[in-house]
């Protein structure tokens, strides 16, 4: 994930990738958003219920021009997740003293599994409290999903909840046995929004389970 241009004031602002399960109850996502600092962005890792409940790490601030790793893995083994993120400063964050950091968590495996497995993908651009796009085009780059499923309709064609502009560079598609697909995108790019009050996510519905998601510099 490429850190955008800092956001206009007004509104908070969030961008992030995520998963969650069918029932949209739930999602695990990692964020950046100016919601701690006015006029800053700032990243931290969140899991938030449908109930409004959540727990999130410390936020950490960010620079536009960084570029921030994340990784999501299910040990199939054990059914534990883990989320990784690795930050790379740009030359703004570099300039401001902002070093590589590399961070992770493994979640309680009774809130990751409460709600069942995680079958979507999200790619999200999220605008609260009469915010706006303001902070231009916004991009995810090196993506990598690994997922048991059947179909790989899902790769070039993902689904969208409101109007707006995206483009999917050379979607390639690898089958391991006869349900474990591989999918890399070598980036997903947001362009303009065409209605600037709504919650603006693209995601990926998958027939069973996420094992791997890489959103960011391959790790």
């Amino acid at each position: 994930m490429i850190i955008p241009q800092v956001p206009s004031r007004g509104g908070i602002h969030y961008i992030w990738p995520g998963l969650q399960p069918d029932s949209n109850n739930f999602v695990f996502q990692d964020v950046s958003g100016d919601e701690a600092v006015s006029g800053a962005w700032t990243f931290a890792e969140w899991m938030v219920a449908g109930s409004g409940d959540y727990n999130k790490t410390k936020d950490v601030l960010v620079y536009p021009g960084d570029s921030i790793a994340i990784c999501f893995a299910l040990n199939p083994k054990t059914g534990r997740w883990l989320d990784r993120w690795e930050t790379s400063p740009g030359a703004i964050g570099r300039a401001a003293g902002s070093m590589y950091s590399i961070s992770d968590v493994i979640p309680p495996q009774e809130q990751t599994n409460a709600f069942g497995k995680l079958t979507q993908a999200l790619f999200v651009i999220e605008l609260v409290a009469g915010a706006t796009w303001n902070f231009g085009p916004v991009t995810f780059s090196k993506i990598k999903i690994v997922a048991e499923t059947t179909t790989t309709e899902w790769c070039s064609s993902p689904g969208q909840q409101a109007a707006f502009r995206f483009t999917i560079a050379n979607p390639v598609a690898r089958v391991n046995g006869n349900t474990t697909y591989s999918i890399k995108w070598p980036k997903f790019g947001y362009g303009r929004e065409e209605r600037s009050t709504k919650l603006t996510p693209a995601f990926i519905p998958l027939q069973n389970s996420i094992e791997d998601f890489v959103a960011g510099d391959e790790l």
